[in-house]
């Protein structure tokens, strides 16, 4: 400061005294509110933030809670709020019929009895409009049943309320095709009757036939939506006595519904494993390095090294990813809570098959790395799919003819420990 004062005078160094003076007293403040806002900071927040983090990971396997954390079972109430039931009714006609006549006459004609020998014939054998709505038919009820879960043996099925807006867009989508389709066979069928008689030669016989109004009125198809029972049992009377026996006949009915609900919900996530071990099996027996190196296949040519690529269809890793995405809805979302072992299981489920789930099926029958990786991963899921599930599946196979897709799924299934 001596060297400052001697190169300015008193004047010119007053301002930047002042100055220096303002800056010491603003570090002093800032110091001391830097010290309070440290001291009233948790210390914790940094590793709180890391754990919630962690916790929100889908890829990190999460340990179970406590058994005093698990939440209630699922109630009738709490179902109902999530899914909701869905009925699909559809009536076709079917131009195969059984000709009485002919059977006696080619029974006869082989020496064989009459009972041993059944000939069945096609009224319109080409009429390409009918075929092509049988088949809409059967789509649309396979469709039905892969976006559900099973409920009821028959009719109604469960619906989890994630998936509603992609249903009713497939049951609306379902109709129109539907009543297109009808009305080509409509546009169709005047021209395939007059074709018949010569089609089909002696076998024709003009009383089997229908008016084209009465077939396409046996096409119908209608979806129904209800609610999932809320077991909300009441009586409502002012006899007491009539009361008091109502209401042991009512909590007799509230347990026999309470009984029913549990039977169901179980019934939902046995049909649900059982259908994904179908499509799960045939993509683990596919993706065999036998299936590509050329010693099942072949190769291209005599002298050509090349192996030939094996066909199965595009769908291999849909139809699982699909039955998986099923598996999600009902036990991670619609029931969660209900068996939270089973929520564990599902939830690593969920994580192997997201290793494989953007997978094109054309790079699979190429790139042996990617095909070799995908069948780990869908093996690793094999083998968290449960004991029980396994083993219904393996037993009702065994009791189906041991050719083509049941003996590939028998070998499948026994790899699993």
């Amino acid at each position: 400061m001596g060297k400052m004062k001697d190169l300015l005078g008193d004047t010119e160094l007053a301002p930047l005294q002042q100055a220096a003076t303002d800056v010491r007293d603003l570090a002093k403040e800032f110091a001391a509110d830097w010290s309070k806002e440290e001291a009233q900071e948790p210390t914790t927040t940094p590793v709180v933030e890391t754990e919630e983090a962690e916790n929100d990971n889908p890829y990190i396997f999460q340990p179970q809670t406590k058994r005093d954390e698990v939440p209630e079972p699922m109630s009738f109430a709490t179902l109902a709020d999530r899914t909701f039931l869905a009925k699909l009714t559809m009536t076709k006609y079917s131009d195969d019929v059984t000709d009485k006549a002919a059977s006696a006459e080619l029974a006869t004609l082989k020496h064989a009895s009459d009972k041993a020998v059944t000939v069945k014939k096609k009224l319109l054998p080409n009429c390409s409009a009918l075929q092509e709505l049988n088949n809409l038919c059967a789509s649309i009820r396979s469709e039905h049943l892969e976006r559900s879960m099973a409920w009821e043996d028959r009719g109604a099925r469960l619906v989890p309320d994630t998936n509603t807006f992609g249903y009713w867009a497939f049951a609306r989508e379902s109709k129109s095709k539907h009543a297109a389709a009808k009305q080509k066979l409509g546009s169709q069928y005047d021209w395939a009757l007059q074709r018949t008689h010569v089609e089909l030669g002696d076998l024709y016989d003009p009383s089997l036939y229908l008016p084209k109004q009465e077939v396409l009125d046996k096409f119908t198809i209608e979806f129904d939506y209800s609610d999932v029972p809320s077991g909300d049992l009441r009586v409502i009377d002012n006899n007491d006595e009539i009361n008091e026996e109502m209401a042991v006949l009512r909590d007799e009915a509230r347990d026999d519904a309470r009984q029913s609900h549990a039977r169901s919900l179980a019934r939902v996530g046995d049909k649900a494993w059982a259908d994904l071990l179908d499509p799960l099996c045939n993509m683990i027996w596919q993706l065999r390095e036998e299936n590509h190196d050329g010693s099942i296949q072949g190769f291209k040519g005599k002298f050509d090294d090349e192996p030939i690529k094996p066909s199965y269809k595009d769908t291999l890793v849909g139809n699982v990813v699909r039955e998986i995405d099923l598996l999600d809805a009902w036990f991670l979302q619609v029931a969660k809570g209900l068996d939270p072992n089973m929520d564990a299981v599902v939830s690593k489920v969920v994580r192997v098959v997201s290793n494989f789930r953007q997978v094109d099926v054309e790079n699979l029958k190429e790139v042996t790395h990617l095909r070799q990786s995908t069948r780990d991963f869908a093996l690793k899921i094999l083998f968290e799919v449960p004991k029980e599930a396994r083993d219904a599946k393996l037993h009702k196979t065994l009791r189906q003819k041991q050719t083509g897709a049941a003996a590939e799924r028998v070998q499948v299934l026994n790899l699993a420990p």
